[in-house]
């Protein structure tokens, strides 16, 4: 199963409002999904939670647009919205200022037993028990994404 996705509601103008609890509860990631999510903890994603739920961050540079087109294909069913292209302040050391292309997960409780592995007190660690977390998937996606 790849993952279940509740319904948006829609106000009069059309705009999306937040998913209901039972939504976002019925949400669900499978083994292969869970696989690839932690190879990208190990490399560049950025989780972070909102009230009691998970999210995930996926940015990269301008010029990783396909790959992260590619993990967008992958992860569409767990967002509101599509990528989209942000410019960056200056960098503190280099001064130059960076194009990046981002898209974010909904808050969702299935998120959560991944990112309770990988941040302790806010902060991203490499968890205890990565060698029972790492697979063949996980170790493609980390080097693909993280690969220098």
């Amino acid at each position: 199963m790849r993952g279940g996705r509740g319904k948006l509601h829609s106000d009069e103008k059309g705009k999306k409002n937040r998913l209901t609890k039972k939504e976002r509860e019925a949400f669900l990631i499978n083994d292969y999904f869970k696989e690839i999510l932690v190879g990208l903890l190990l490399g560049d994603l950025y989780g972070r939670k909102k009230s009691a739920y998970a999210l995930f961050i996926f940015k990269q540079g301008l010029i990783n647009k396909d790959y992260l087109n590619h993990l967008y294909s992958i992860f569409k069913d767990y967002t509101a919205s599509g990528p989209k292209i942000s410019n960056n302040p200056p960098h503190p050391k280099t001064g130059k200022c960076y194009i990046s292309i981002l898209f974010y997960t909904y808050s969702l409780p299935c998120f959560n037993e991944l990112y309770d592995f990988f941040y302790v007190s806010g902060k991203k660690v490499v968890p205890i028990n990565i060698f029972d977390l790492l697979t063949s998937v996980s170790l493609s996606y980390w080097i693909a994404d993280d690969g220098s």
